[in-house]
């Protein structure tokens, strides 16, 4: 049966229970892909399933079989193939297990146990099912959280760690961000699941047996159940995002413990997600502003493609209507795009942080020994996640124009485009005051440009009427 994917997902095996993912280089071959992902959550292990094929989002690169003789599955295609070379298939799908099919060598794939390396079997699934089943995440169910947040209530308040006395409760209480009770940092288990902790006690929350409250009191981690918490997106409004908790199968929210008091309580069997707006968190990322910057571009796994020759780029004319010849310069201009995307954050997050980007921009070009990749400038200012920033290059053109004629130029080139993985430096600036700022190194990032090169030039003349 042809299984509806997600657009886009991740794959875990039944086998050894470990994540797909997008290897450099194994034995020389490069964007292997390997069931040794410890995480769902990581730029390596998240792909993108269309009509044509499937792709890694660490590039962009399309799956094929590395060759005849190597069995292994690598993402190294660059151009979209006219045709999808693999299928998925149900085994289960209530639980979304899938096998994977290799169209053209009509073969099943299947994990190989001495590599971990996604391969074309010769024998059924019947052999050892475990080795061709794996599980489909949805990737874009998974909420990705900026590292520290608050949450606020339906009630409008801050929700906050306040003891009353023997237990820290989390009360919808605090009325400004600034409050140093209601900052939470977030952190994520292998499959997706958040642990949350205060930071104001250095104590993660945890729900509490036999009363289903959320206090914020342990150290302790691996009491999975009662630390573990399945964050939902109820709904991404222009200013926030809105999200539900879900803890040992019961959905969080805000209730009356007494006395007019409004805590987190984890006792709400409900749809998913839950319609109750006692159950909808709106999320705030705890920062006032960011730069991103010390890009490093690893123009090794570039993705170079939709290469096209003799396009016009731009276009122009001088005229001359007296009778002797004269001199013009015909100014002719065009256009290079640049965009920067995080493979790893929510833009329902980020788009509300002001943001300064530092980067080269890059471009591709091609001589005797093939590609290469090179700066064609420098952009440094405000940016959100996904925009295009046009740079325009203006070149002046002198012509003699012929008496009662004009002269149109029509400047020629090869477009290319390119997607470059990037890791880089972030530093947040946050609302409070101790510490200031912040800085990470991140995975994730990926810069597509399309840029112009091998130019060359048509010019036409042209009589005017007299």
């Amino acid at each position: 049966m042809a299984l509806q994917l997600p657009e886009h997902l991740a794959l875990k095996s039944e086998y050894n229970h470990k994540y797909l993912r997008y290897r450099d280089y194994i034995d020389t071959v490069q964007g292997v892909l390997h069931f040794s992902g410890e995480e769902v959550v990581s730029p390596y292990t998240k792909f993108h399933a269309e009509d044509s094929g499937i792709s890694s989002c660490y590039n962009n690169k399309f799956w094929r079989t590395a060759g005849e003789e190597d069995k292994r599955i690598v993402a190294d295609v660059d151009e979209k193939p006219p045709n999808p070379l693999f299928n998925f298939e149900y085994v289960h799908q209530e639980d979304k297990i899938v096998r994977l099919f290799d169209v053209q060598h009509n073969k099943y794939l299947q994990i190989r146990p001495e590599d971990e390396c996604l391969i074309v079997s010769d024998v059924l699934p019947d052999h050892n099912p475990t080795l061709f089943n794996f599980k489909v995440i949805d990737w874009d169910t998974l909420v990705i959280f900026p590292t520290l947040v608050a949450f606020i209530g339906d009630n409008g308040s801050y929700l906050r760690v306040q003891s009353n006395g023997e237990y820290p409760f989390l009360q919808f209480s605090a009325n400004e961000p600034t409050d140093p009770t209601v900052e939470v940092e977030v952190s994520f288990t292998r499959d997706g699941y958040v642990h949350y902790r205060s930071t104001y006690n250095q104590r993660f929350w945890k729900r509490a047996a036999g009363t289903n409250w959320i206090l914020a009191d342990t150290d302790d981690t691996t009491v999975q159940d009662a630390t573990l918490f399945w964050p939902v997106k109820v709904n991404i409004g222009n200013v926030n995002v809105v999200v539900a908790l879900q803890c040992n199968n019961n959905f969080c929210r805000r209730l009356n413990w007494g006395a007019g008091i409004e805590s987190l309580n984890a006792a709400l069997p409900s749809p998913l997600p839950p319609v109750t707006p006692e159950a909808h968190l709106t999320v705030r990322e705890l920062v006032k502003s960011r730069t991103i910057f010390d890009l490093n571009f690893h123009v090794d796994d570039a993705r170079i493609y939709n290469r096209r020759h003799n396009v016009v780029v731009a276009t122009g004319v001088a005229q001359n209507r007296t009778l002797k010849s004269a001199y013009a310069v015909i100014l002719l201009s065009y256009e290079d795009t640049s965009t920067w995307i995080s493979n790893l954050d929510d833009f329902a997050f980020t788009s509300l942080i002001p943001t300064t980007l530092t980067s080269d921009t890059l471009f591709v070009l091609n001589d005797d020994e093939g590609d290469i990749i090179g700066i064609l400038g420098h952009f440094d200012g405000p940016y959100h996640w996904g925009e295009d920033h046009i740079s325009k290059t203006q070149i002046r053109f002198p012509v003699v124009v012929p008496p009662m004629s004009k002269v149109k130029v029509t400047l020629l080139a090869t477009t290319t485009s390119c997607d470059i993985p990037f890791s880089y430096s972030q530093r947040d600036t946050l609302i409070r005051q101790t510490p200031a700022a912040m800085t990470y190194i991140k995975e994730g990032g990926l810069y597509t440009g399309v840029s112009s090169y091998n130019f060359k030039h048509r010019r036409e003349t042209e009589r005017l009427a007299g």
